[in-house]
Formats: C-alpha cells, structure tokens, sequence
C-alpha cells in the first residue's frame, strides 16, 4: 500500500513551468517533502514526457563520482506532523510531450491509492511588494476545498494558451475527482527564482488544510514571522 492510514489521501501537486515560472510552488512542494519525511513511491520515464534537448538531464557529483539527475516527475508519499491524513506530493517539470498520458498516468495513480482530492500549487507575478506576506489565491475549486482551506474560490475567466496544471486538473474532474488550486502572488518586479515569503504562505495554507504542523522559522531566515 502507498498510504497506510487514510482511505483517501490528499494529492498535491507543482509542476514547474506555466503555473510556476518563480519555482515556488516547487520549492513549497520540496520543503514540505523534507520535513513531512517524504518517501518516493513512483516516477515517470523521462523518456516518454520530456524532449531532452530542452529539460536538459544534469550531472552531478556524489562521493567523487559523477551520476545523472533525469528530469521528471516524482511521487512521494508523506505524513504530515500533527494531521491524521497522509498525503501524495507531486512534483516535477511540466512535461514537454504526450499530455494527454502525462494525465491519464496521474489519474490512474489517483485511482490505484484511493483519491478521491486533488489540489495544485503555483505561482504567478503580481502587483505586490517583496516586504509583505505572499497573498494567495484559491482558484477554481469546489466547496470540498473550499471548507478545507477556510477560503471563497475565485473562478478564472481566462482563456488562451494553457499549462500542464490547468488540462490535469479538468482531466481528473471529468473523472469525478475533486480539484482545486492555491496559487502564490509574487513581486512581478523580482525575477531571481523561488520566492521565500511565497514558499512560506503556500506551506501555511496546507497546514491550514490538514491541521498540521511544519516548522516554518528555516524559511524565515532572520525575517520574523508577520
């Protein structure tokens, strides 16, 4: 069994890329992985969803020894300090190729566990300043989300070109799986990578979600907490 305790994990996802050009949502995804003691269960073949000439794999050294880190997607399986429900972290580069699988694979996963709810993360500049908490938004989610979180879902009325989160999160509610989104408002005049305050208020809202409780003072630095 993937999860042990709950009949009905909570799957989140990030996915790097359209949704999350500033990384925050990964870098979210990534915190919250180390100190929930996440443990890999699954990952895609980078062959069948990524053209390598442009997610380039990268070459590491480990103990003196050279290795290859291949892009993907990767689950972990966690359990949250302080929750009583455990939960599947998604996170990878959004895919280059195949879609439609990339999404049938992520649904079919879904099924195999159990789960019936689905919450993506991301990111996406703003006007607001680097000296305040991140705002964030919960976007096109259902009341199950929406009671979970405490937060009024906004509807997006956008039309256009779209990303892996957005055909992933329709794909899996034409399967009758709940969805939601938590997207990170980030200073539109930074452009340097994953934003700190926006990492910090993506973790928050989870563990406003489960009732769990991750320590949040390495994000901080030697910024106090507002």
């Amino acid at each position: 069994d993937v999860c042990s305790s709950d009949l009905d994990p909570l799957v989140i996802g990030a996915f790097w890329g359209w949704s999350d050009g500033s990384g925050s949502a990964m870098g979210a995804i990534r915190y919250v992985r180390s100190e929930w003691r996440g443990s890999e269960v699954a990952n895609v073949d980078p062959d069948r969803f990524y053209d390598l000439t442009v997610a380039r794999p990268r070459v590491r050294l480990r103990n003196g020894e050279r290795s290859i880190r291949w892009p993907g997607t990767r689950f972990h399986v966690a359990s949250p300090p302080g929750s009583d429900r455990d939960v599947v972290l998604i996170a990878g580069r959004e895919p280059s190729l195949a879609w439609k699988e990339y999404a049938n694979l992520v649904a079919d996963f879904m099924q195999t566990i159990g789960s019936k709810h689905f919450v993506a993360l991301g990111s996406r500049p703003a006007m607001v300043p680097h000296t305040r908490p991140a705002p964030v938004l919960l976007g096109d989610a259902d009341a199950y989300f929406e009671e979970l979180i405490g937060r009024t879902s906004e509807r997006s009325q956008y039309q256009g070109p779209t990303g892996i989160q957005t055909v992933l999160m329709l794909h899996l509610r034409s399967l009758g799986i709940s969805t939601g989104r938590l997207t990170a408002l980030v200073p539109g005049y930074i452009n340097t990578g994953p934003n700190p305050r926006a990492i910090v208020a993506l973790v928050q809202h989870l563990d406003r979600a489960l009732g769990s409780r991750t320590a949040i003072e390495p994000l901080l630095g030697d910024r106090k907490s507002t």
